[in-house]
């Protein structure tokens, strides 16, 4: 008998509300259905869910900021703002290495962009996370 993973780590998009490109769609459902095997399976499970890393070469998302302070300014789009914004590439490495530093010790922890942030205490465009409104 062989024995199976202690612990797994699952980084990955979010998912998308309104109607994505099929194969961004299709990508994303995929994604939803590992992530729900590994909890079903009863795994002690942490799922980063992050939606696009600012990194080397990869920073023109930050034009879209003010479009992401605005839309989270409105109670009808906060939510999916905060769920769908940008994360530093410091901020999912500092995410990661707390994962495995600090494991949850049975089930799931689920990630999402906005703990991801508060693993380096800044937003993309280096200001102070918003608190929740």
């Amino acid at each position: 008998m062989t024995a199976g993973p202690r612990r797994v780590f699952v980084a990955g998009a979010t998912g998308f509300v309104g109607k994505a490109l099929v194969p961004l769609r299709t990508y994303m459902e995929a994604r939803a259905e590992a992530a729900a095997a590994i909890v079903a399976a009863g795994l002690a499970v942490t799922i980063l869910r992050s939606w696009y890393v600012l990194g080397p070469g990869r920073r023109w998302p930050l034009a879209l900021v003010p479009v992401y302070r605005a839309l989270e300014a409105l109670p009808a789009t906060r939510e999916t703002a905060r769920r769908l914004g940008l994360v530093t590439l410091d901020a999912m490495v500092a995410a990661l290495a707390a994962a495995v530093e600090d494991p949850p010790a049975a089930g799931a922890r689920i990630v999402d962009v906005p703990a991801i942030r508060a693993a380096v205490g800044r937003e993309c465009d280096g200001s102070s996370p918003t608190s929740p409104g």
